[in-house]
């Protein structure tokens, strides 16, 4: 039996796209015959406290195999609002990882490392060739080039240095994973062998949960956002969006949490939206369940080049529940949704435009239930992770080059 060490930053039972992406990886390859483990963090996102809760441990397959699963305890506390606690937070993981890695590698045929962030790839890929395990990255994310989009200026002294490691990174793996076409180019312009194997490997959904979803729609026509306030996230557009639709009697729901959902809570709350209505944070079932049971999802990130060219993993959930998307992202991520009549996407998309097309889907009827038909014809051939990790076990197999 092929045994594998997946490292990843985020992991069960922490919500978010990342957690999940490698959730599902767990879960499947144990499944598919592939003995694998975890290499990962004490679940902290957003914050420590909600997994004290048993509500967050509800996978019971996971839970059987806490063995397989092993946690890097730190010093420091990785959701901290400094960026040089952060900084000192990830090099101590760094460490952690490195030592487990030297100490363990002989156990396992294969080790598939994500980014980001990229301490964890930069402990593995150094010793590469000191090691029995190929080395498999996993990019979900273009870094360092979504740091730069952040505008922290004292990280542009350093661009060289980070420029270099993030080459350094895709040259020194064995192998190439990412989760969204729109990063294949970047990458390759910066591999010295082109040839390298690389695999696409979209965020999915499983066939559990969608079996488990049967939800009806609310009643009245509701738009919803779910997810991260953070750095990426236009919170501003948001809550100007969220007024507008209040003004025009549309209902707006929303989940939000980081770093500026409360900022975000406590200006709809001034302002007295009686048509906008925010909800805890769900477990991630419960929150599927929320978004299926809505029409319209929205996603918005803030208008940066670097920004636009990601597919965030709500877009991906909602499009498999057959929700229709409306975004403001641009390059191959809105012509996957445009092409392929999943909703609405346009780069760095204005208000006016953004509510113009909410409007449209309430009013026409017909549009609204083509969007739902290709989102879910379109969930079955692609975003399915019971198939996709197929692709994945054909990439493990494939010789070392």
């Amino acid at each position: 039996m092929k045994r594998v060490l997946l490292v990843t930053q985020n992991f069960y039972p922490e919500i978010g796209s990342g957690a999940n992406r490698y959730k599902n990886i767990f879960s499947l390859l144990n499944k598919n015959g592939i003995d694998a483990d975890v290499l990962t963090s004490n679940p902290s996102y957003p914050n420590a406290t909600m997994y004290q809760s048993d509500e967050y441990w509800n996978d019971r397959f996971i839970n059987d195999r806490s063995s397989q699963i092993h946690r890097i305890s730190t010093l420091l506390d990785k959701q901290s609002k400094s960026h040089i606690k952060r900084i000192i937070y990830y090099l101590e993981v760094m460490f952690h990882t490195r030592r487990f890695i030297k100490k363990h590698h002989k156990k396992y045929d294969a080790v598939i490392v994500t980014s980001p962030n990229i301490f964890m790839p930069l402990a593995i890929t150094p010793i590469k060739d000191q090691i029995k395990s190929e080395v498999i990255l996993d990019i979900r994310d273009l870094w360092p080039d979504s740091i730069y989009a952040l505008d922290i200026k004292w990280i542009n002294l350093f661009k060289p240095v980070l420029n270099y490691l993030e080459r350094y990174m895709y040259n020194h793996s064995t192998k190439i994973v990412y989760n969204h076409k729109g990063f294949k180019n970047h990458i390759l312009k910066r591999l010295k062998q082109k040839s390298k194997p690389m695999l696409y490997l979209p965020n999915s959904i499983n066939q559990n949960e969608l079996d488990e979803i049967k939800t009806k729609k609310v009643e009245t026509f509701t738009v919803f956002y779910t997810g991260n306030l953070g750095f990426a996230q236009n919170s501003e557009e948001l809550l100007e969006i969220a007024v507008k639709l209040n003004d025009l009697n549309i209902k707006f729901d929303a989940i939000v949490y980081g770093l500026h959902a409360n900022e975000f809570k406590q200006k709809v709350k001034s302002l007295d939206l009686s048509y906008v209505t925010i909800y805890d944070v769900l477990p991630r079932l419960d929150c599927l369940k929320f978004m299926k049971a809505r029409h319209v999802s929205l996603s918005l990130l803030i208008e940066d080049d670097i920004f636009m060219n990601i597919l965030p993993g709500k877009i991906i959930d909602s499009i498999s529940l057959g929700v229709p998307v409306i975004s403001n992202i641009g390059n191959e991520a809105s012509e996957m949704i445009n092409d392929n009549q999943l909703g609405f996407a346009k780069e760095k998309a204005s208000v006016d435009e953004i509510i113009q097309y909410i409007q449209r889907l309430k009013d026409n009827h017909e549009l609204y239930s083509t969007y739902q038909k290709q989102s879910l014809n379109y969930t079955k051939k692609h975003l399915i992770w019971d198939n996709n990790i197929k692709s994945l076990i054909g990439l493990m197999d494939k010789e070392r080059q």
